[in-house]
């Protein structure tokens, strides 16, 4: 139903267009948290959205994949808006707004244009002052309103011109929010100091100190020329344990150091507060998406714990983490037994039981895989080998399931919103019909397109399929069967002889480097 248009002055229509912002469609593949990766490129690009509260500056905190030039977008709207200055409202509530600066936005949101740009500054005390939802929630009730509805309200320019004129000019870009791309990185400048602190000790940079030609307050720009002041104190690797391993100070010494350099005087035990409260309030934080992962063995206050930039948390690093620090701790536990020291042998058997935890990870066999569902099963990664790309809920699966966190972040990996268009079996099979059991499920006789997200696949099953991708998309037997036929050496170079074992229902001759576990796919 068309909403009513409210009478008493010139409508807001008048001066102001409204626009509608991007639908992608699939919000959990197109959309990230934007620390989630290590910087915005051509394909993630920043993408405003909804603020709780009114406030100058907010709603900085995604990105959208961009491939194409947003090929991907179910819905490419807002074109008109982007690049221009104007106001962000959220589309349900009580319509809280912000500043907007021209920036891709998504559909929960409606930016309003003024066609004269001096009237901004009279455009936000409108907004800011409430009277838009007052005016916009008389005329429309739903849970969701329309973007037409909040231009058909009266709006007096000449009046909120004047009252503009006496709060000053528009603030320039500034937010002590850390979650906000626009957040400058100093910690004691921050609603959350010492979450910035360990971030920074960790390695960590705020997007606003790597890209200088981002539009920002005097004072913010002041505030990231002060943070080069602490980048000496940046770990190098990006893991800090919170026990004295590998040379290394303990991490509360380390973060005392950090506050200190930055004018922040912490209140309460800082090692007690890493073990027990840091990763909890960081999930909150940073909304269930964490970057710095606390890895732990199970014991509180005497075992082993770790804290992991997870920007850098490749192969290497894990491997690292599993051998080197952790490995370092228990010599410790095992030279301390020998000395009768009183629970060493029990720390030590909960540091053993966190390190094949992890090797598992490093693995990557089912339950500890990490599973993509928009990626063809021959680019599923195999063992430890994140996409940063994929996100957090994506990559933070294997580390759950090996209950190696400290605290679970709230992440669920059920069904998605939506179905997908029809995909090959061969390289999509959990869209032909899963049954939300089967491991290595290879596709049902019909597609149904759900998207589900908790599938796990065996290693030997990913190499099967790209064996099959890399021989053009044949069956990998019938593929390796033709390069027998034709030439005096095979794929990747081996033996016919050698070839030929890979294609023997009886094999079990794992030095021939078969990508599979029987070197048959017979049975799949």
């Amino acid at each position: 139903m068309t909403p009513p248009i409210l009478t008493g002055g010139d409508l807001l229509a008048t001066v102001a267009r409204p626009y509608q912002g991007l639908v992608t469609g699939d919000d959990p593949r197109l959309k990230r948290s934007w620390w989630e990766l290590s910087a915005t490129s051509e394909r993630w690009v920043r993408c405003q959205s909804t603020v709780k509260d009114t406030v100058a500056y907010g709603g900085r905190d995604l990105l959208v994949d961009w491939t194409d030039d947003g090929l991907l977008m179910a819905r490419r709207q807002g074109v008109g808006a982007w690049g221009g200055n104007g106001v962000a409202v959220s589309a349900m509530s009580d319509l809280p707004c912000t500043i907007y600066t021209g920036n891709k936005f998504d559909v929960n949101t409606c930016v309003l244009i003024p066609e004269d740009q001096s009237l901004l500054p009279a455009l936000w005390a409108f907004c800011e002052s409430g009277e838009l939802s007052k005016l916009v929630r008389k005329i429309d009730t739903a849970i969701k309103v329309t973007t037409a509805s909040f231009v058909k309200i009266p709006f007096d320019p000449d009046h909120w011109a004047t009252r503009a004129a006496a709060t000053g000019d528009l603030p320039a870009a500034h937010s002590p929010d850390p979650t906000q791309w626009i957040f400058h990185g100093w910690p004691k400048e921050s609603t959350a100091p010492l979450q910035v602190a360990v971030a920074r000790l960790l390695g960590y940079r705020w997007l606003a100190e790597l890209d200088a030609e981002m539009w920002l307050s005097d004072e913010s720009r002041a505030m990231v020329k002060l943070c080069e002041t602490l980048l000496p104190l940046a770990d190098e690797d990006g893991i800090v344990c919170l026990p004295a391993v590998v040379g290394e100070r303990t991490a509360s010494d380390r973060l005392k150091t950090m506050l200190s350099a930055a004018g922040v005087a912490p209140a309460g035990d800082l090692d007690d507060w890493l073990r027990d409260k840091f990763f909890d309030g960081h999930c909150q934080l940073f909304q269930q998406r964490p970057f710095i992962w606390h890895v732990w063995d199970g014991r509180r206050k005497d075992g082993f714990h770790a804290l992991v930039n997870y920007h850098k948390l490749d192969r290497k690093l894990l491997e690292k983490l599993i051998y080197s620090h952790l490995g370092d701790w228990i010599a410790r536990q095992k030279a301390a037994e020998e000395r009768g020291e009183s629970g060493a042998e029990a720390r030590r058997l909960a540091a053993e039981d966190l390190q094949e935890r992890l090797k598992l990870i490093l693995e990557g066999e089912p339950p500890y895989d990490i599973f993509a569902r928009w990626k063809p099963l021959e680019e599923q990664p195999i063992g430890w080998k994140p996409d940063l790309n994929d996100g957090v809920r994506v990559n933070i699966r294997p580390f759950v399931n090996a209950g190696v966190l400290r605290k679970n972040p709230k992440v669920k990996w059920n069904k998605d919103r939506g179905k997908e268009p029809e995909r090959s079996k061969e390289q999509y099979p959990w869209f032909w019909g899963w049954d939300e059991e089967t491991d290595d499920f290879m596709g049902g006789s019909d597609f149904d397109g759900n998207r589900w997200n908790d599938c796990h696949y065996s290693n030997h099953v990913k190499q099967a399929a790209r064996a099959t991708a890399m021989l053009g998309g044949k069956s990998w037997r019938t593929s390796m069967k033709s390069v027998l036929k034709t030439s005096t050496s095979c794929w990747t170079g081996h033996r016919p002889e050698t070839a030929q074992r890979w294609l023997s229902p009886t094999c079990s001759d794992r030095s021939c480097g078969s990508p599979t576990k029987s070197c048959c796919l017979s049975t799949r």
